[in-house]
This record gives C-alpha cells, sequence and structure tokens, in this order.
C-alpha cells in the first residue's frame, strides 16, 4: 500500500454614444456554496471550494486533489498504473471533486475518516465492465444560469457553435429555454477561418447578406432584409463602444447573432436597427495559462502578427487578466489599395462568490488607401458586367482613416440563485476621416 497526505475616463460626446443599464433579470439557476478551507472539516461534507485539476496521470492528479483540499488519500500502487483522471475545474466539495476526477477511472472510493479516503476499484471494473463519466448540462459551477461574466454556454459537438448566448435583460440563456432566433459562434470558429474581422463571421449566416465589398473600410450587414449598422453592434450587451468603421475580431471569443427585433431584450439600438442584434463577447483568461504569437500573411504582400496572452491569479483563480495585441500591413489583393490596421485590447474580471466584474478598454488603429464602396444603379440602368475581381474603381489618391478608443466596464451581483442585479456603463471616442 502507499499512503500520501497533505495540507491544506475619456471624453465622450452625444455622438460617442455612454449608456448605463441597471435590470433584474431572472432565469433557472445553479446553487453557489461559499468558499471556504477544507482541511478543517469532515472531508465528506465539507463546503465547496474552488478546484483545478487537468486531466493527467492517476497520481499527479490525486497529489494535485490532496494539495488543494487536505485529504489523506490511501490506494495500492497497481491501481493508478496507465491510468489518467478526468479533468475537474469548478467550485465542489472535496467528495464532489474526488468523484469527477475518477470519472471513467473504473475506480471508487470511500472516507474512512473525516479527511482519509481509500480507492479500490469499482465493481463490475475488473470484468471489463465500461465506467462513463457523468454528463455536465449546467453552465460553470458556482455561477447562475443567467450571469454574464464567466459564464459561456457549452459549444455543441464540433465546437463551431454554442448552446446559448446573451438575451439582454434575461442574461445567458440556453436556446431551448427563449423563443427568439440565435445563433453564438463560438472562438474556434473565428479561429479555424482565421477571420480579419467580425463581419467575416457574418459570412457563415444564411440570414445576413453583405452589400459592401470584403476590401472596403466598414460594412453595413442585412439581417432578413433589413440593414444593421456596424454602430449598432454590441458588446456584452452593451451598444455605443464597439468602433464603428470595422472591428478586429482577435480580442472576441464569440459573435452572438440575433435574429429579428429585439428592443425588448437589449433596448434601442443607437441608429435603430431593426433586423437583429449582433452581440460581441470579448476574451476572458481561462484557468490554464495562455501564451499566443500568430504570424500571418495575406493578400499579395500582407504581413502581420497577433499576440494573445491571458492569465488567472488568487487563490481560486478570482482575479483574470487577457491582453490581445494585432498588427498587419501591406498591400492587398485590390489595385492600388494597401491596409493597415494595428489594435491593443485589455480585458480583466474578477469572479468572487457572488460579485462578478468585468472591464475591457482597447485602442484601434486603421488605414485603408483606395477603399472600395457598394455601387448603385438608378432604376432603367443595366447591369454591367462583373468587374475583376481585383479591379479598383477608385481613386488611388482616396483614403479612409479610423481611430477609436473604446471601454466598458459591467458588474453582477446575485441577489440569489434566481435573481440577479447589474450594471454597465461603457463609452468610444473616434476619429474617422
Amino acid at each position: 500500500m502507499t499512503r500520501t497526505g497533505g495540507q491544506t475616463g475619456f471624453r465622450l460626446t452625444a455622438r460617442q454614444s455612454v449608456m448605463a443599464v441597471v435590470m433584474l433579470s431572472t432565469a433557472l439557476g445553479c446553487a453557489i456554496s461559499a468558499v471556504r478551507p477544507a482541511a478543517a472539516q469532515d472531508g465528506n461534507t465539507a463546503s465547496a471550494i474552488r478546484i483545478d485539476i487537468a486531466a493527467e496521470p492517476l497520481d499527479a492528479a490525486i497529489r494535485s486533489l490532496i494539495q488543494q483540499t487536505g485529504l489523506q488519500i490511501a490506494y495500492p500502487a497497481s491501481l493508478s498504473q496507465n491510468t489518467h483522471s478526468s479533468a475537474v475545474s469548478g467550485t465542489y466539495t472535496p467528495s464532489e471533486a474526488l468523484s469527477r476526477m475518477l470519472a471513467g477511472t473504473g475506480l471508487t472510493y470511500r472516507f474512512t475518516g473525516a479527511n482519509t479516503v481509500t480507492l479500490e476499484a469499482a465493481p463490475g471494473a475488473a470484468d471489463g465492465a465500461l465506467t462513463l463519466p457523468p454528463l455536465q448540462v449546467e453552465g460553470q459551477p458556482g455561477v447562475p444560469s443567467q450571469a454574464v461574466v464567466g459564464n459561456l454556454s457549452p459549444a455543441y459537438a464540433g465546437g463551431q457553435v454554442a448552446t446559448g448566448g446573451q438575451l439582454g435583460l434575461l442574461g445567458n440563456r440556453s436556446i431551448m429555454d427563449t423563443p427568439f432566433s440565435q445563433t453564438s459562434y463560438t472562438g474556434k470558429t473565428l479561429q479555424d477561418q482565421q477571420v480579419r474581422n467580425v463581419t467575416d463571421v457574418l459570412s457563415n449566416e444564411p440570414s445576413v447578406r453583405a452589400t459592401w465589398n470584403d476590401m472596403s473600410y466598414t460594412a453595413a450587414p442585412y439581417i432578413r432584409g433589413f440593414a444593421v449598422s456596424p454602430w449598432d453592434f454590441s458588446l456584452n450587451g452593451l451598444f455605443g463602444v464597439v468602433p464603428g468603421l470595422a472591428f478586429s475580431a482577435d480580442s472576441i471569443e464569440r459573435v452572438e447573432v440575433l435574429h429579428g427585433p429585439s428592443a425588448l431584450l437589449n433596448g434601442m439600438p443607437p441608429l435603430g436597427s431593426v433586423g437583429g442584434a449582433i452581440n460581441l463577447v470579448p476574451k476572458r483568461a481561462e484557468v490554464e495559462p495562455i501564451t499566443r504569437l500568430t504570424a500571418t500573411y495575406a493578400s499579395s504582400s500582407q504581413y502581420g502578427a497577433q499576440i494573445d496572452v491571458g492569465r488567472r491569479f488568487g487563490e481560486n483563480h478570482e482575479w483574470g487578466i487577457r491582453f490581445n495585441g494585432t498588427y498587419r500591413d501591406g498591400d492587398s489583393g485590390t489595385d492600388h489599395q494597401s491596409q493597415e490596421l494595428g489594435d491593443a485590447v485589455l480585458g480583466a474580471d474578477y469572479r468572487g462568490d457572488h460579485l462578478r466584474i468585468s472591464l475591457d478598454v482597447g485602442y484601434q488603429n486603421q488605414d485603408i488607401q483606395s477603399p472600395l464602396r457598394p455601387t448603385y444603379l438608378a432604376t432603367g440602368v443595366a447591369v454591367p458586367k462583373a468587374p475583376s475581381a481585383n479591379g479598383n474603381y477608385f481613386q488611388p489618391w482616396t483614403y479612409a482613416h479610423s481611430r477609436d478608443w473604446f471601454g466598458a466596464l459591467r458588474a453582477e451581483y446575485d441577489l440569489s440563485d434566481d435573481w440577479t442585479i447589474y450594471g454597465a456603463v461603457g463609452g468610444r471616442q473616434d476619429r474617422s476621416y
């Protein structure tokens, strides 16, 4: 037998809209347990604490669980050979964490004392019976389902779209619990398709029609036949924050498209778009550290680089910070045209027992030489032949320049499992010509 033990501020104008919303939202939620040290309590009945254990060899996972919970775990050395644990990340009691960690291993456990545990083979495991891990269908542990900060809906198989999204005053909801038509594209979709900006993501939507050329300086998509201005895109449900002409997607975790009117849920957007609502969910730091550096090449000679760094801090990973920076410059595939874009976006968040706060601040600068714009024909004028794909009818000396500073602050507090009060404020200062 082996036995292991452990211990436990910028200027805003009317055009640069500022918006504050404080509302109550209701939804079926998950219970939140207070976080207390588990070492001094009975491990079978102790309060829930934040636990993070990766999917790894069982011996290493047991050591991590001991360090985080104070349990003493005994088991035959033969049980851990060639055995890997399941990942555990969230707020659990030591007993719940141990159950999840052993899911699928063919092992079970029993408490022999207040904080002592013995591992043993589950009945039937020796006969080759397959033990399936439990199916988890709720949102993030310890966070009510209506919460927005730190509460992304799970993705469907394949990871391209999510099972839910934000619905304004209703908070974060499953698409199966709402009568609205919504599609939420995940960060995996954005990464797999190597999208440059938000409008690239919308090309996946059958209900969205583009009217501007991809090589232009902005876009005005149509949803169900009605124009949706890029100034009416929202950031975590807050209008008037997103850079209006074109927004780089490198700092975005999800793009949520709601089809049809949404003023009852989100309020009336600044320019009154009624065809639908496009909400952008910014990236947040994850439990596992993230450090990514990506080099890019596009069109005829457009080079760039993008950096993505994320870390969480604190005893229970309650503090998080995520930075995304992008720069690309060079000639595009359109004659006489060059494009330059640089941005820096910082996202920070705090996730407590009942209080959650997020802050996003960013800067984006975009310069396009000889940008394309839509061409409209008068009634009765014959439609000309389609021009060459790289043709440019704009003069080489024309240009479009935009510079944006933006920021948003959001706070949520859980009054109970089913009631959350929240407030959000943000703004943007832009200079475009």
